[in-house]
C-alpha cells in the first residue's frame, strides 16, 4: 500500500502527515509506504530548510525522528501519482483546483482524498498539527481494516 500526501510547498502539512503515517504504521507493524510532494512552486524561498518548524516541533515533542526529515521539499511527478494507491490532498479548498489543473491526466485515479487542514499562515492557534495527526490516525485505522480484510485476518 502506497500513500502520497500533497500540499502546496511540501514543507509543513504533507511532510508532517508523511512522517506521522510512517511512524504509526511501523508501530502497528503494517507495510505502508508513504511519500509527500508539493503542488506549488518548489523551491519556495519563503520555506527555509527541509521541513517547517511547526511540523518539526510537533514531531520532536512526540520523540519521532526520521532520516527523511533531512529531505528538502519536492515537486510531484507523474510517477508519484501513478504509483500511489491513495492520494491525500491536505486542504480541499486550496488543493483541489491545483491538483485538477496540474494532474488532469490522473483525475481517474482510484482514490483521491481531500482533507481540510489550513496552512500555518491561516492557523494562528496552530491547530493544524493536531488535525493532521487525527486525520492520519483515522486513515491508518481504515488502512488496518483494509489490510486485515485483504490478508484474511481479524
Amino acid at each position: 500500500m502506497r500513500i502520497l500526501f500533497l500540499c502546496t510547498g511540501n514543507y509543513y502539512r504533507s511532510r508532517l502527515a508523511e512522517e506521522l503515517l510512517r511512524y504509526n504504521a511501523k508501530k502497528a507493524d503494517l507495510e505502508i509506504e508513504c511519500d509527500s510532494a508539493g503542488l506549488g512552486k518548489i523551491p519556495n524561498p519563503s520555506n527555509p530548510g527541509p521541513i517547517g518548524i511547526a511540523a518539526l516541533e510537533y514531531l520532536q515533542k512526540r520523540r519521532i525522528s526520521s532520516l527523511s526529515l533531512a529531505r528538502y521539499p519536492k515537486q510531484w511527478t507523474p510517477s508519484d501519482i501513478q504509483t500511489a494507491d491513495i492520494i491525500v490532498c491536505m486542504n480541499e479548498r486550496e488543493h483541489r483546483v491545483m491538483f485538477e489543473r496540474q494532474a488532469r491526466p490522473f483525475l481517474n485515479h482510484g482514490q483521491i482524498v481531500y482533507w481540510r487542514i489550513p496552512d500555518v499562515e491561516e492557523d494562528p492557534d496552530l491547530m493544524g498539527p493536531g488535525l493532521i495527526d487525527g486525520e492520519v490516525r483515522g486513515l491508518l485505522g481504515k488502512l488496518k481494516d483494509r489490510y486485515f480484510v485483504e490478508n484474511g485476518r481479524s
